[in-house]
């Protein structure tokens, strides 16, 4: 079963309506301008680059503190209602089977309530983005699907739940832990390059028609070999 994630681009994940589409490129041309314009357009049906950053769990994750009491926790079945409240779109059979799978969301709660989830596949995980799986190299970990709640944003929640994710999968063994990040996402990028995160290539895919054409670039001597997430086609 494929474990969808979630990209917000309606091209992408299929629910473009010409309504939508109108609405999009005024939104992009009024807020961005045609350049932005133009590499959306580029990257909905052409090319598109995530760039491939890594954390060798091999040393400790910085300290790093929000500005709000958290606690911490791993979501359980139990939970999933829970969730579905905080993630809008998500579906319990979805999570579930991400469950099912061995998938796991590490949670960050202030006052009680969900304000941060992250995932990581420790086998492969689905990236709509891309149109293909991502297999984990032996002993890592892939985070995908991370959001904060936007009431809570700007409190420096987001590295503080990532550093105590880390720490725990650190604790259980893992080697390495890698995030695919947009490079449009200006915050996500914040969020890695605060936590100590290194950039090590990235994952893509050319598109022609329907045939795609999935690509890895790594930087050179940045991993040995084998050391890196791959595209998998099972």
């Amino acid at each position: 079963m494929r474990l969808p994630i979630r990209t917000d681009s309606p091209a992408v994940d299929g629910y473009w309506t010409p309504g939508a589409v109108v609405r999009r490129v005024a939104e992009v041309l009024r807020e961005q301008g045609v350049r932005m314009l133009v590499a959306k357009v580029v990257g909905e049906l052409v090319y598109r680059r995530y760039v491939l950053y890594e954390f060798s769990l091999d040393r400790q994750a910085p300290t790093t503190a929000a500005r709000v009491p958290l606690e911490y926790g791993l979501l359980t079945d139990a939970d999933v209602d829970e969730y579905l409240a905080f993630r809008h779109g998500a579906t319990a059979d979805e999570v579930r089977a991400r469950l099912a799978t061995g998938h796991r969301c590490f949670l960050a709660r202030a006052r009680g309530e969900i304000v941060h989830a992250r995932w990581y596949a420790t086998d492969r995980v689905f990236f709509f983005g891309l149109g293909y799986e991502v297999a984990a190299a032996p002993g890592s970990v892939i985070g995908y699907s991370a959001l904060t709640a936007p009431e809570a944003r700007g409190r420096g929640i987001a590295p503080a739940a990532r550093v105590h994710a880390l720490e725990a999968l650190r604790a259980d063994g893992y080697t390495r832990e890698f995030a695919v990040v947009d490079p449009a996402n200006r915050p996500a990028v914040r969020v890695v390059e605060k936590v100590g995160y290194r950039c090590v290539g990235s994952l893509g895919v050319l598109r022609l028609g329907s045939r795609r054409r999935p690509f890895v670039r790594l930087v050179e001597g940045a991993l040995p070999a084998g050391a890196a997430p791959f595209p998998s086609r099972r």
